[in-house]
């Protein structure tokens, strides 16, 4: 196809690791080519298994912002455009998901942050089995550990990203992993933006959901049942949430919560 042949050149680009201008000539011809190209047409033309090795070395660049910003929204639109079972879950064998969150983790350039909170968004909303592995790469604690630095918009895609990956919470070693960002969380259930609010209460309401599961579980008695309960008491999550779940004096729902969250 005439888009299988313009990209031949990109590809060969993509992997001109001794000429970094070179690449990135290719990168933002890339991302051009997929701004403008259907879902229909790249599963007919795009070969990930030929694009995705290049692009994921390319997002872990660390000295050109440049390179690593181009490579997130090359992955970022294939994230959103392509099948996941073609283009998600061959960038999370490639080790995408641990990149995005290394960028996150260490907010060197903005732009770079945000790009990779749309990925994770993106790679996040495809599939329960693509939110855990994000979430068991440190995912949660990433996308929330520097909210502060991003625009409203941007910090209503992080706390979004951190519900997904909450529903997919199904083990201790799951709830190790995601307890640190809790009190983020919960702090969150008092800010300015109900959008915030809401998916805050969201990624709260499915981790205390998980936690419990794991109680009910668990085989190994009473201690570890106590240190779920500790988590679940030290957050004051519950009496965070509740605070949500008001109604007024004549029954009706009082809360800046939608309807389908209250209930």
């Amino acid at each position: 196809s005439s888009l299988s042949h313009r990209l031949k050149p990109v590809l060969i680009g993509l992997k001109s690791f001794d000429d970094e201008q070179r690449q990135l000539g290719a990168l933002t011809e890339l991302c051009d080519v997929l701004t403008v190209s259907s879902e229909e047409v790249l599963v007919a033309s795009f070969s990930c298994e030929a694009f995705l090795p290049p692009l994921v070395d390319l997002l872990r660049c660390e000295h050109n912002p440049d390179v690593a910003l181009f490579a997130g929204r090359a992955l970022t639109t294939l994230a959103d455009l392509m099948p996941p079972r073609m283009a998600v879950a061959g960038m999370l064998r490639l080790g995408a998901a641990d990149a995005f969150c290394a960028k996150l983790m260490c907010v060197e350039y903005i732009d770079v942050a945000e790009q990779s909170l749309q990925a994770l968004e993106k790679i996040t909303s495809a599939g329960e089995e693509h939110a855990g592995l994000c979430m068991r790469s440190g995912g949660v604690q990433a996308v929330l550990s520097f909210l502060d630095f991003f625009q409203t918009g941007v910090q209503r895609v992080a706390v979004k990203t951190a519900a997904n990956m909450l529903a997919c919470v199904s083990s201790k070693q799951d709830v190790v992993m995601i307890k640190d960002a809790l009190p983020i969380l919960v702090n969150l259930l008092s800010y300015g933006d109900d959008k915030i609010v809401e998916h805050a209460f969201l990624g709260l309401a499915r981790a205390l959901k998980a936690i419990c599961s794991c109680m009910a579980r668990s085989k190994q008695g009473d201690a570890l049942r106590d240190e779920y309960t500790s988590t679940i008491l030290s957050t004051k999550m519950l009496d965070e949430m509740s605070k949500l779940l008001q109604v007024s004096e004549y029954g009706s729902i009082n809360s800046s919560l939608s309807t389908a969250s209250y209930y």
